[in-house]
Formats: structure tokens, C-alpha cells, sequence
């Protein structure tokens, strides 16, 4: 059965960006990730969890020299590496998202995380498959208080109005007990990246922290494949979502307006 972790990224006010990003493989490769990982996490003494913004920012506990983060780095790379993935992100210009909800003739929720959720499960439920025979996929999210609801709303929608046929569950774990988690983190903070140097100097860049990655179709053929979809323009929030029926029942309007400030 294929599992796949999703995270997002964090809200930062300077960087009006929304981003998430998600790993999917079978089972036998996310044991051998966990094994390799929990490992990883021991021998580096790093506590709790790895979080990606504060190992690039060398914050807390990484607050490293340059050998050690460098060799951390690229310990990260090699285990990913050695298993191959599958990777994707999501990341939004917020400032586009706006733009687009304020023409929508019917409610949008103002989180712009509920598009980036959506667009993640539109593609693993619908376009990831496992050959020669698919078990279904448990799709494992990041346990987050304040969108937990969005988020469980926009999966029970695609589970019953789709008319899937395959196996699938969602579930909301922490990032402590769950390390594909943390691997989701990579992956957000990466998206995130991304698309925020494109927005500051106009040059897409591979993100630092997947330098040492062996990606499909970058600079050398690997076993590790990840691809960002951007939303810089309103009318790309149209193009995507025109050919597909969309919309959930939408969340009460009046249980929006915390939402919205927050967001």
C-alpha cells in the first residue's frame, strides 16, 4: 500500500507565500526510511523532531558550524537518496490568491492552505498509483489544530463524491511520533523557498537544502523526483480548477471570519 506525509510550511508576515509539501512510496520504503531516519536523528543528538526551518536558520539545536551542517546536509540527501521518492509541492502567492477569491461568485474559504490541501489530494488520490497492482493510499497530514477541520472536510469530499474506487484514509498524526512528517517538512520548507526567491529576484533556484538530492530530470538522473506547481497569477487558480468539479460543501460563513484574520 502507498503511504504519503504531508506538511505546510509556516506563516511568516515578510513572505506572503502558502506552501505545502508531501512524500508518497510504499510501505516497505517508509519503514526503511524510518529506520534510517530515527537513526539519523540519534546519532546527529538532535531531540524531538527535525524542522527544517530552524536547521537552514541554525536555530536551537542546530546552531552548528558550517562542517556539521554541511554534513548533516548532505546525510539528508543520502538517505533520500538510497530510497528514492516521490515528491510534490504546492506553493501560492497569497497576494494572487486574494485577488482570485475576491471574483469568485460563491465562498472560498480565505485560508489559502484549504487550495494547497486540495491540490495535494487531487493528485494522490487520483493520479498515484501503485504497479502492477494498487493496494490504495493512507494519506498521513500534519496534526494542525487551527486547519485540521478545513482539511478533513476538503479529504471526506474527495473520498465520497468522487466515486473512488480504491482504498483510501486520511489521518492526522504528529510530526514526533511520525517522521514521514518530518520528511514532509523538507518538502514544504522547499516549495516555500522556491517560489519566494522567484517572487524576490524573478530566478527560479533549486532550494539549498535539496542540493545534494539526485532528482529525476535535473542536473543528473536519480531516484528522487520532486515537482513544485506555482501560483503567481490569479488566473492560474482558474486554469487548474476549471476541468474538475471542485467545490466541497463549502464550511459554515460565519465560522470563517477567525479564519480569515489569522490568515
Amino acid at each position: 500500500m502507498l503511504e504519503a506525509y504531508l506538511d505546510a510550511s509556516e506563516e511568516q508576515p515578510d513572505a506572503p507565500v502558502a506552501a505545502m509539501g508531501s512524500w508518497v512510496a510504499n510501505q516497505a520504503h517508509w519503514q526503511k526510511f524510518e529506520k534510517l531516519w530515527k537513526s539519523f536523528l540519534t546519532r546527529n543528538d538532535i531531540k524531538g523532531r527535525f524542522r527544517t526551518s530552524e536547521f537552514l536558520a541554525r536555530q536551537g539545536q542546530f546552531n552548528w558550524s558550517d562542517k556539521k551542517h554541511n554534513r548533516v546536509k548532505q546525510e539528508i540527501a543520502d538517505i533520500f537518496n538510497g530510497i528514492g521518492m516521490n515528491g510534490f509541492g504546492v506553493a501560492i502567492d497569497c497576494n494572487a490568491f486574494r485577488e482570485w477569491r475576491l471574483k469568485q461568485k460563491v465562498f472560498v474559504h480565505p485560508d489559502p492552505y484549504y487550495i494547497c490541501l486540495q491540490r495535494h489530494l487531487w493528485s494522490l488520490i487520483l493520479n498515484i498509483f501503485e504497479v502492477p497492482k494498487d493496494e490504495g493510499v493512507a494519506i498521513y497530514i500534519d496534526r494542525d489544530n487551527a486547519r485540521q477541520k478545513i482539511g478533513e472536510s476538503v479529504a471526506q469530499w474527495y473520498e465520497d463524491q468522487l466515486s473512488i474506487t480504491r482504498n483510501i484514509s486520511t489521518h492526522y498524526v504528529s510530526s514526533f511520533d511520525y517522521v514521514g512528517i518530518q520528511a514532509a517538512d523538507i518538502a514544504a520548507n522547499s516549495a516555500f523557498k522556491y517560489l519566494v526567491h522567484f517572487l524576490k529576484t524573478g530566478d527560479w533556484k533549486r532550494p539549498s537544502i535539496m542540493n545534494g538530492f539526485k532528482m529525476v530530470g535535473g542536473f543528473r538522473w536519480g531516484p528522487v523526483h520532486f515537482d513544485v506547481q506555482t501560483y503567481t497569477r490569479s488566473s492560474q487558480f482558474d486554469e487548474w480548477l476549471l476541468g474538475i468539479p471542485w467545490k466541497p460543501t463549502p464550511p459554515d460563513p460565519s465560522s470563517a471570519s477567525s479564519s480569515e484574520k489569522s490568515s
